[in-house]
C-alpha cells in the first residue's frame, strides 16, 4: 500500500485504492458463456454442439479494459509477481458486483480456486486465486473449498508449453481432490484462463470424487486484453 493511494494503472492519485473511476470506467464486462473446449459462445446452458461433453459447461471471463494499455495484463503481474493481493480484492469485488445475479451462482455450493504447488504459494506469499475469491465468497456466503483440492504435481509454467497439447500433458495429474467435494456443486475460479488446461484437469480431479463443476470464473482470457497470456 502507498499513501496517498494511487490508481495501479493510470498513477493518478485517487481516494479509490487500487484502481481510479477513470480506469474503471474503462472496463467492459464480458458476462457471455464460452465453451472450456473451443472458446466458442454458447448460450447459458452452456452446450456446445463441438464438444457437448465437456468437463463442465462453460466458463465466464469478467471483464476487460477497452483501451489498448495492457491494463489487465500489467494488475495481474503486479498481482502475482509484486504483493498487490489488493489489486486480486479489487478484481473479486468487480466480479461479483456483475454476476452476483447469474443463475450459477445460486446454485453453487461453494469456490474453489485454482491450487499453487506448496513451494511456488511460499515463494510468492499467497495464492493469487484466493485472494481473488475472498470478495466473492464473503458477498455470496458460499464457503472457500481451497482445503479439499491440492496440486500434487510441480508443473513448469503453462506460458512456456508451446501449444495446446502440451499444455494439457503439463497439467494431466496435476490436482488431487478430496472427498469432501462429494455431491458439491462448486464454481473454479482461477486468474487467466488461455486454452482452459489447468482448469479442466482441476475439473476432471473434482468430478472423480464425486463434484461437479458448473464453470470457471476468471479475470482474464486471450482477446479480452490487448495482452497474450504468455506475458502474464
Amino acid at each position: 500500500m502507498f499513501w496517498p493511494p494511487h490508481c495501479a494503472i493510470c498513477g493518478e492519485r485517487t481516494t479509490k485504492f487500487p484502481v481510479c473511476e477513470n480506469c474503471i470506467s474503462d472496463m467492459r464486462v464480458e458476462n457471455g458463456c464460452f465453451c472450456p473446449e473451443c472458446g466458442n459462445p454458447v448460450d447459458r446452458k452452456g452446450f456446445c454442439e463441438k464438444h457437448p461433453d465437456a468437463v463442465y459447461p462453460f466458463f465466464v471471463p469478467a471483464f476487460g479494459f477497452n483501451d489498448e494499455r495492457q491494463c489487465t495484463r500489467n494488475l495481474i503481474h503486479l498481482l502475482k509477481y509484486s504483493k498487490r493481493r489488493d489489486i486480486g480484492e479489487f478484481f473479486g469485488e468487480v466480479i461479483i458486483e456483475r454476476l452476483a445475479a447469474e443463475e450459477f451462482i445460486a446454485q453453487a455450493d461453494g469456490f474453489v480456486p485454482v491450487p499453487l504447488y506448496k513451494t511456488k504459494e511460499r515463494d510468492r506469499g499467497y495464492n493469487q486465486s484466493e485472494v481473488v475469491a475472498g470478495p466473492i465468497c464473503k458477498k455470496t456466503g458460499l464457503p472457500m473449498l481451497s482445503k479439499a483440492v491440492k496440486r500434487i504435481k510441480c508443473t513448469d509454467s503453462q506460458t512456456k508449453q508451446e501449444n495446446a497439447k502440451k499444455r494439457q500433458e503439463n497439467v494431466a495429474g496435476a490436482f488431487q481432490a478430496s472427498d469432501e467435494l462429494s455431491g458439491k456443486k462448486v464454481i473454479i475460479i482461477d486468474d487467466v484462463i488461455t486454452t482452459g488446461a489447468t482448469t479442466r484437469e482441476l475439473a476432471i480431479a473434482i468430478k472423480d470424487v464425486g463434484g461437479s463443476v458448473l464453470c470457471a470464473l476468471c479475470i482474464a482470457r486471450p482477446g479480452i486484453d490487448e495482452s497474450k497470456e504468455s506475458e502474464i
